[in-house]
């Protein structure tokens, strides 16, 4: 059987770190993830394939889609855009914890102009070919693949979402 598996996304200003967001897999396949700050959210998606959003007070769920283990390609659990200056609100962040955890994902917000894209995907195992469809409308995204959970995790992190490209949009026209 599967342990549980930790990881934390920590941001640096290069003398401060600023941990803002956890993402965890139980062994019954079970992912949680969510903010850490003095007001988090915690959001599971459920080896069954439900999905339960907890904020404040409120739990929102949602009927299965889809099972994990039947998961091909790549699925989008989250994407959020965040100000630099948001780091130092208690309410979003806190100094990261001293307890254990299987891995630190860790990115510079001095390289950022403005805004940090932060996009948490599930991949397929070996299925590399998914991630080139993200560089079709993100620039330079860093890709960080955990490969100890299954499905494996893939955090992308990238120039916030003023220079999202969108994707071109195609059409099937019939003729009559």
């Amino acid at each position: 059987m599967m342990s549980q598996k930790e990881f934390r996304i920590i941001a640096s200003t290069g003398e401060n770190f600023y941990e803002f967001f956890y993402i965890k897999q139980i062994p019954a396949g079970d992912f949680y993830y969510g903010s850490v700050g003095s007001e988090p959210t915690r959001t599971s998606i459920h080896a069954s394939g439900v999905v339960n959003v907890h904020m404040a007070e409120q739990t929102i769920r949602y009927p299965a889609k889809q099972k994990l283990a039947e998961l091909k390609g790549l699925k989008q659990l989250c994407a959020m855009s965040i100000g630099k200056l948001v780091f130092k609100n208690p309410h979003f962040s806190k100094p990261p914890r001293q307890a254990k955890v299987n891995g630190l994902i860790y990115f510079d917000i001095r390289k950022f102009k403005s805004a940090i894209g932060l996009m948490i995907f599930l991949l397929e195992p070996e299925s590399y070919s998914s991630l080139s469809n993200l560089n079709k409308f993100m620039d330079n995204p860093h890709f960080t693949i955990i490969t100890e959970t299954n499905p494996w995790l893939v955090v992308a992190v990238h120039e916030g979402h003023s220079n999202l490209k969108k994707p071109k949009r195609i059409t099937k026209r019939t003729s009559e």
